[in-house]
């Protein structure tokens, strides 16, 4: 597998470079956001996942994040930072970070979130998601069913379905939906994630799916593959 590293500090750069070929990854790294940003967009490069620090020379860490998602890059990236607040890392998450990491941080704890990405499903052929028996289509937002049927989804279903998608059966705390499907800063209650949860229990039960969107106590939900 290959990986960018995107990194300033030479120290932390060299961590998260060494740790990662410790483990078998091909690692090219960047100091530059400039530099990054060229290698990050380049599909060529068929990197496998990015590590990328938020403050960064010349170009920031989030803009590379949206000018990769921008681009249709689907690599999955880590974003590294030394600013935790909420507001900081709703705002990786919704500009296409795949997860956030403060600094100081646990290399052992970098390589077991990258794991957990590489078990995540890729996005497919036309635009399409899938998990399971699922594949969803964001732009015309039906849902389908392998061998069986197809439902059409409101804005917010295919919005919180394509989260639930992405997360590849990790649990999304409530606050991550929200974000997803409302934006940060819209003032919905909570409650409104558990009844958009019902109605798409209730369309993957009418398109004979089974998958099934499991609620995790005291967090969110997840989606879960049929046996």
């Amino acid at each position: 597998m290959k990986a960018l590293v995107i990194e300033d500090n030479e120290s932390v750069l060299r961590l998260v470079r060494e740790g990662l070929e410790a483990v078998g990854w091909t690692v090219d790294a960047a100091a530059s956001g400039d530099e990054g940003l060229t290698l990050a967009i380049d599909a060529a490069q068929g990197y496998d996942l990015a590590v990328v620090d938020r403050m960064l020379p010349v170009v920031d860490g989030i803009t590379i994040v949206r000018a990769m998602r921008e681009k249709g890059v689907a690599t999955p990236v880590i974003v590294l930072t030394a600013l935790g607040s909420v507001g900081n890392r709703i705002e990786g998450l919704d500009a296409g970070a795949d997860d956030y990491m403060t600094k100081p941080f646990a290399l052992d704890e970098l390589l077991a979130r990258a794991r957990a990405l590489m078990r995540r499903p890729r996005e497919v052929v036309e635009g399409r998601l899938e998990f399971g028996d699922l594949a969803l289509d964001p732009e015309t937002r039906v849902l389908s069913v392998s061998g069986k049927g197809q439902v059409d989804l409101s804005k917010r279903e295919c919005a919180m379905l394509e989260a639930l998608i992405r997360a590849g059966g990790e649990p999304l705390a409530r606050d991550r939906l929200l974000s997803k499907v409302w934006g940060a800063d819209r003032p919905v209650e909570a409650g409104n994630v558990d009844n958009y949860a019902y109605f798409l229990r209730r369309k993957l039960a009418r398109a004979g799916s089974t998958s099934s969107l499991e609620s995790v106590r005291g967090l969110g939900y997840r989606l879960a593959e049929g046996r």
